[in-house]
């Protein structure tokens, strides 16, 4: 089955548990976008000061990982960058003037050199953002990677209300 179909139909799957519905999004982005070697999907709180992981998915082990709580006071570039574009291609995040800001307390600690997020929106309003990011190496995210990232964020946008697992 196509992985698009697939996402849809899980989404809108009303006897499918909320949890499994985020495992499904993760899947999918991990088939659909080569180079994402750990996805995690964020739930904004607080009024924007910080991202809570809703999951976290590891391809390299295909485990999902525990929760992560990053603050705004520590990335602030990062969170003023992804709410004003709704996406961020850092194919060296470690460099990137918009994700620089993780590289001793995030990226070295977790071995990741690339990072490609695209906000999730809840009635316009951004609620939450979908993170690829690959690990030991650097990844040249391509134009199709974003494009595929981004029917991926719409349709859980559309389907899905994150704010349901904050």
């Amino acid at each position: 089955m196509d992985a698009f179909i697939r996402l849809t139909s899980a989404l809108t799957n009303p006897a499918l548990a909320v949890d499994k519905k985020l495992k499904v999004i993760c899947d999918v982005t991990s088939e659909v976008i080569a180079g994402a070697d750990k996805v995690s999907l964020w739930t904004f709180q607080d009024n924007y000061s910080k991202i809570v992981s809703s999951v976290n998915y590891q391809r390299i082990n295909n485990k999902y990982g525990d929760t992560v709580e990053l603050k705004r006071e520590d990335f602030g570039t990062y969170f003023d960058a992804i709410i004003s574009s709704e996406v961020i291609k850092a194919s060296d995040a470690r460099e990137h003037p918009h994700t620089v800001c993780f590289k001793d307390l995030y990226f070295k600690p977790n071995n990741i050199y690339s990072m490609l997020d695209f906000i999730l929106h809840h009635d316009f309003k951004p609620i939450g953002i979908i993170c690829c990011e690959s690990v030991g190496k650097i990844y040249q995210w391509t134009e199709d990677d974003v494009k595929s990232l981004r029917r991926i964020a719409n349709a859980s946008s559309l389907y899905f209300n994150l704010d349901e697992v904050s």
